[in-house]
């Protein structure tokens, strides 16, 4: 569970350098937008609510 959770932390570190907000990360017991790859490495899919962002964002995704 560390090694997953260090590799999500990872994805949100490289995306906040490059100033994108990922907001389509789900919470419920099966997450559909993480993938596990061959290696065993996780991928982040499904950019579609992903925004570049210069300061505050003030759109909502989703249910509020």
């Amino acid at each position: 569970v560390k090694f997953y959770a260090a590799q999500i932390f990872l994805v949100f570190e490289y995306l906040h350098h490059f100033d994108i907000l990922y907001r389509d990360l789900k919470s419920d017991s099966r997450p559909e937008n993480i993938l596990i790859a061959e290696n065993g490495y996780l991928k982040v899919t499904d950019f579609g609510f992903a925004k570049h962002i210069n300061g505050r964002t003030y759109t909502l995704c989703g249910t509020p």
